[in-house]
């Protein structure tokens, strides 16, 4: 599931948070269905199956940074890789991930690497898509 869960996110996600602490993703996050489904109820136009669809599959996603690694969880699945920070700025920051062997073979990738940015937007922090023009976002909180 945690697979069916990453093709979603690597599919229409390239986005998270920073801040002038270099180290702000460290720690643990989990999604927040609330502010994500809050946040697309506003900003985009669905039906109502498309909206149950989405919200079914949030706030299952706990993400947990070291200084060199990144543990996805999602129910009863995990995933760990490799990671290096490859650009930021304000409130913004990009890392790049080394999928593993079994990760690569599924996702069926030419490149190992995929890279990931992260935005800070308060206390939160989102991934959004590649294509400028979406509006689709997934908002974390810190795992306290």
């Amino acid at each position: 599931m945690i697979r069916v869960y990453l093709t979603i996110i690597l599919l229409i996600t390239s986005g998270a948070a920073v801040s002038d602490d270099p180290n702000f993703l460290i720690g643990s996050w989990v999604s927040d269905k609330e502010t994500t489904i809050s946040y697309h109820h506003e900003k985009v136009k669905w039906s109502e199956e498309q909206y149950k669809l989405f919200e079914n599959i949030l706030g299952k996603l706990r993400v947990t940074f070291t200084e060199t690694t990144v543990l996805w969880s999602y129910e009863n699945d995990s995933s760990e890789n490799k990671y290096e920070v490859i650009d930021r700025a304000r409130d913004t920051i990009i890392i790049r991930t080394k999928l593993d062997k079994e990760d690569l073979e599924y996702f069926d990738f030419e490149s190992p690497f995929t890279e990931i940015k992260y935005f800070r937007e308060g206390n939160k922090i989102y991934t959004a898509p590649k294509m400028s023009k979406s509006l689709l976002r997934e908002y974390f909180k810190r795992v306290e």
